[in-house]
């Protein structure tokens, strides 16, 4: 008889140190976002500061980049307006890793491990109604890296793109 196979990849290398983010860290990171708000003068679907965007990467880009190959808005142009679309793609050697979860929100809550689920990669349109989406990523069940971002076009201008 073989013994059982474990649940994570022969790619991911389980002495790769970790920081475990803790719920203060994670409320930290939220009261930083809302700060950037009110920095920003952004004022939900007020017309004024759509050139700003709110983000917060944490503990840092690269944590996040370690984990996600791609991860942002791109611009799609859809019967004569533009539409943002949101990205979340991750890195190759996590691809189908068992050990990494990666769940997002687009309602402005706080994700939790068992939020949505972005499995190897989605993409999807993003509205007036979603301006924010904050990703929590997970190694071993641990918060190890989290990505909030509001479009500030999406959350001032109700979502309209005229190009």
């Amino acid at each position: 008889m073989k013994p059982a196979k474990g649940n994570t990849s022969n790619n991911n290398n389980n002495n790769t140190p970790i920081t475990v983010v803790t719920d203060k860290e994670v409320k930290q990171q939220e009261a930083a976002l809302n700060q950037k708000y009110e920095d920003y003068g952004l004022v939900r679907n007020s017309g004024e500061k759509a050139g700003y965007s709110a983000a917060i990467s944490y503990p840092s880009a690269s944590a996040v980049f370690e984990y996600l190959d791609d991860w942002g808005i791109r611009s799609v142009p859809e019967n004569g307006k533009f539409y943002c679309y949101y990205d979340i793609v991750r890195q190759d050697k996590y691809k189908n890793d068992a050990s990494i979860k990666v769940t997002y929100t687009t309602d402005g809550s706080t994700p939790t491990i068992n939020s949505t689920d972005a499995g190897n990669e989605v993409h999807f349109k993003m509205t007036s109604q979603t301006p924010t989406i904050k990703i929590h990523i997970y190694k071993n069940g641990k918060l190890v890296a989290l990505d909030y971002f509001t479009n500030g076009h999406l959350y001032t201008n109700d979502g309209v793109y005229d190009d």
